[in-house]
């Protein structure tokens, strides 16, 4: 029933209960997020069903002035509606599903070029690829409670991007994000709880631990990959929490310093 339905029209309250499982609206939003990559702000719809980014303020105009400058102002008024649309959209698990799947698309046809070397294997690397960067996105959209904005997926891309594509962790046979993998197997006193440091850092150990001689670390980085590529770690996590706070220590000791 939601083929001819314009979710742009609803009200705001009834956003929240929407299907956006519909290909139509999925392949609306995967098309029109390419656009919105260079702005900054949280995600909404348009009157028209189109996908917007929009920066609420914190405190809204009262009801009596906005129905009055809606009056004689329509592009307000529009702006107003796709403000009152936000949190709606984002208690939306739908919409969420949808949001990420578009922007998985983005991410990975942005950096397409760098797979299709081989082309008999290019359909099955950029698989990999958007099904990497779709875990990140779940993972970023499940810590942030779903109300993620564009600098949140701007942040992880450019983790991705500095980390050659291998995002991914590889443990047990499964691929962990790096915040996945922190809470999994971190000691809870480890420094690399920062968002920004956690996925570059660790990006890089899955991809690159030689990069990590500059810090005097590149064994206890290729020690680390060695243990997280092993098929069971049931008798190597404390010493993957205590390979994760050295790194993380001597990252910071260094930022200190340069500070």
């Amino acid at each position: 029933m939601t083929d001819h339905i314009n979710p742009g029209a609803l009200k705001a309250a009834d956003l929240e209960r929407f299907n956006f499982e519909n290909e139509n609206i999925k392949n609306t939003m995967s098309a029109g997020i390419r656009n919105l990559m260079d702005q900054e702000g949280v995600f909404s719809l348009s009157s028209r069903g189109d996908l917007v980014v929009v920066n609420p303020p914190r405190r809204r105009d009262n009801c009596v002035y906005r129905f009055f400058k809606g009056l004689f102002n329509s592009q307000y008024k529009e702006q107003q509606r796709q403000f009152d649309k936000v949190p709606f959209l984002q208690r939306n698990a739908s919409f969420n599903a949808a949001l990420r799947e578009a922007l998985a698309k983005n991410i990975d046809a942005g950096s397409n070029a760098e797979i299709h070397a081989d082309a008999e294997a290019a359909p099955e690397a950029s698989q990999e690829k958007e099904r990497q960067v779709s875990a990140l996105l779940t993972d970023l959209f499940s810590r942030k409670d779903n109300k993620v904005n564009l600098k949140d997926v701007k942040l992880m891309s450019s983790a991705l991007k500095n980390s050659d594509g291998k995002a991914g962790i590889r443990i047990r046979g499964s691929v962990l994000t790096p915040a996945e993998f922190i809470d999994k197997y971190a000691g809870t006193n480890n420094p690399g709880k920062n968002e920004r440091l956690s996925y570059a850092v660790l990006s890089r150990i899955a991809a690159h631990p030689e990069d990590f001689a500059c810090l005097k670390m590149e064994e206890k980085a290729a020690a680390l990959k060695t243990l997280m590529t092993e098929p069971s770690i049931k008798n190597s996590q404390a010493r993957i929490n205590q390979l994760l706070e050295d790194i993380f220590a001597a990252i910071n000791n260094r930022m200190s310093a340069f500070a």
